[in-house]
């Protein structure tokens, strides 16, 4: 079997994936090196968070340190590639633009590292050092803002929490958003949409999920998460905790505990 070079990238959104925001920038870096197209791996970043506590495990074997994750359930893309080609002696060398771009995590980009050495698969950074100190050096920097920018999102959400607010950044069915100003500062707030609270009150009525459907062409998934919100009677959670937020409920709390 001919051992073939590949190529990987991560983007933060969507949006960027679809706009191609830094991506022709990554894809011809790669391209430089030889690899062709249709071995190129695109991921979201997001799918490679990772709880360090919950989501990894630390052995020592021999002396050295062994680090097991989750990787089908985390890096989806990057799992098939480690399985289906690297896996099978298929790669020869993966390129990378930069470290954080494999990994923004300490042991999920060494542990990446180490699968790879297993099987003789050489990652390589383009536009970055490849000396194993300075790997290391990059992942520590990475990790330290990801955490840095964790802490801050957690502290705004548990502001937005302790102040009744919706936390989060997409308008929800039945509601068209608005802002709201406090200690001087706007924050997204959610207001009732009357073309919608129709929906929001045949859902939460015992008519049947086809019906609903047929009506106003929701899906299962979207009609069950609505059916199971709390937010839809008052309240916003965070944390594990619960308490009545300042937004408009558009259904009672009596109605939501009897299908709830």
């Amino acid at each position: 079997m001919k051992r073939i070079d590949t190529g990987g990238i991560r983007v933060s959104s969507d949006e960027q994936k679809k706009k191609g925001q830094m991506v022709n920038a990554y894809l011809s870096d790669i391209l430089r090196q030889g690899v062709d197209k249709k071995n190129i791996i695109i991921e979201l970043a997001r799918s490679g968070s990772m709880d360090e506590d919950k989501d990894m495990e630390y052995k020592l074997k021999d002396g050295k340190l062994i680090i097991e994750f989750d990787l089908k359930k985390k890096r989806p893309m990057l799992y098939d590639w480690l399985i289906n080609n690297v896996a099978k002696n298929g790669v020869k060398t993966h390129y990378i633009t930069k470290w954080d771009r494999l990994a923004r995590n300490i042991p999920l980009g060494l542990g990446i590292r180490q699968i790879c050495k297993q099987y003789g698969t050489e990652i390589v950074a383009t536009s970055d050092t490849n000396e194993d100190i300075m790997i290391l050096f990059s992942f520590v920097m990475a990790q330290t803002e990801s955490d840095r920018t964790k802490q801050r999102v957690d502290m705004s959400k548990q502001y937005k929490f302790d102040n009744g607010l919706y936390l989060g950044t997409h308008r929800l069915y039945g509601y068209q958003k608005s802002k709201i100003l406090i200690d001087g500062r706007e924050y997204l707030h959610l207001i009732p949409n009357p073309t919608e609270t129709y929906m929001i009150q045949d859902i939460y009525s015992d008519m049947d999920y086809k019906d609903v459907k047929r009506k106003y062409k929701i899906n299962a998934q979207t009609y069950y998460n609505i059916k199971s919100n709390s937010f839809y009677c008052g309240y916003i959670e965070y944390n594990g905790e619960k308490k009545l937020g300042i937004h408009q409920p558009l259904i009672s709390e009596e109605l939501w505990n009897k299908y709830n």
